[in-house]
């Protein structure tokens, strides 16, 4: 972490606990009105961007993401609709809601239309930032080789995320 995000200058340089941090996020969003379970997920979201190094997606957002929540540019209840479906195919409005979260819902939703008809595409509008692109882009992969044997390749490219693996490949 940097010491200017903290306001500590330019030379400080802090290490804390992934748990720690994580925790501390938390109860940052639940004391900014989050429910527990989006709470969780949202904080989880932040803080692993920046556990694996992705600093630009991190921590050092997560003041702005709040300050934005406060202002009400981020509608922390708002509940996603779907716009239009056809077949594998769909349009969501994501209300202004939190765009990490939005992003790892619907990364979820297109595997599910994948499951159904092959393929899946969801397009996303009215969401904020959704932040590292590789934590939707690593989703895939990772439920593949865990969950369908019928997988063989997952081809996914995301800011941040383009990778492709074969079921039961991805090196961590």
């Amino acid at each position: 972490m940097n010491g200017r995000a903290l306001g500590l200058g330019t030379t400080a340089t802090c290490r804390v606990p992934y748990p720690e941090l994580l925790n501390t996020l938390v109860r940052a969003l639940l004391r900014a009105g989050f429910e527990t379970e989006r709470a969780a997920r949202c904080a989880q979201l932040f803080a692993e961007s920046s556990r694996d190094g992705v600093y630009s997606h991190g921590l050092n957002r997560f003041p702005l993401f709040l300050s934005m929540t406060r202002s009400g540019v981020i509608d922390i209840r708002a509940e996603p609709r779907l716009v239009s479906s056809s077949g594998p195919l769909e349009r969501w409005d994501g209300g202004m809601g939190p765009g990490n979260l939005n992003a790892y819902h619907y990364m979820d939703r297109a595997l599910k239309l994948a499951d159904l008809h092959g393929i899946g595409c969801v397009a996303l509008a009215n969401t904020n930032h959704w932040m590292r692109g590789g934590t939707y882009g690593w989703r895939p992969p990772m439920l593949a080789s865990s969950e369908s044997a019928g997988r063989t390749l997952v081809r996914i490219s995301l800011h941040g995320a383009r990778k492709s693996h074969g079921s039961g490949t991805i090196p961590w």
